[in-house]
């Protein structure tokens, strides 16, 4: 009998090919700004402060930030980090678990944001987006177990939401039924 597989051993290829997503779907986001709160401007100024893009810490601090404005117009909302998530088949922590706000962790399951650490200085535009498609295959498996925790709950969610970030590039994606789409913009 195989053991749990963690989160962090998923390959974008191959968490596509283990759950059976042949072909990815487009997918535009089609949202329109939300107007900045001035908490949300002085925290960025004062973020300027620090060293953000070559320390894992450094991006962890404007996720933060992102996430802290998200909820600003999400009260009924909560996010977890480092949120514990286990399933039959797979187990791990989940940077950011976005779930109604509550004292405890609890279904629907609704969103996972994956923090892709550094790899190194050059931050150049292939560099951004090769460090987005590291996470990948941990996000889209994070997906699916949230999708699969919320059913096994009698919670089953029509649509599971995921994104991957350094902090400065974000890619979402959406899982609807077996269909995985990507943010095209």
């Amino acid at each position: 009998m195989r053991g749990k597989r963690k989160f962090s051993s998923f390959s974008y290829d191959e968490a596509l090919k283990t759950l059976g997503i042949e072909v990815l779907l487009p997918w535009e986001l089609k949202v329109s700004p939300a107007p900045l709160t001035e908490f949300f401007k002085r925290r960025l100024q004062r973020l300027d402060g620090f060293e953000l893009m070559n320390s894992e810490r450094g991006k962890e601090l404007l996720i933060d930030a992102f996430c802290e404005e998200a909820l600003e117009t999400h009260s009924k909302l909560k996010i977890w980090k480092e949120a514990p998530l286990s399933t039959p088949n797979t187990t791990g922590f989940v940077d950011y678990l976005i779930a109604p706000r509550r004292a405890y962790l609890d279904i629907p399951l609704l969103c996972v944001i994956e923090a892709i650490p550094p790899e190194g200085a050059s931050w150049n535009q292939e560099a951004k987006r090769q460090d987005i498609e590291l996470g990948y295959g941990q996000t889209i498996a994070q997906m699916v177990a949230s999708q699969e925790f919320n059913i096994r709950e009698a919670t089953p969610m029509p649509v599971m939401y995921g994104c991957v970030s350094t902090g400065e590039a974000w890619q979402f994606m959406r899982l609807k039924n077996e269909n995985l789409q990507i943010d095209s913009n």
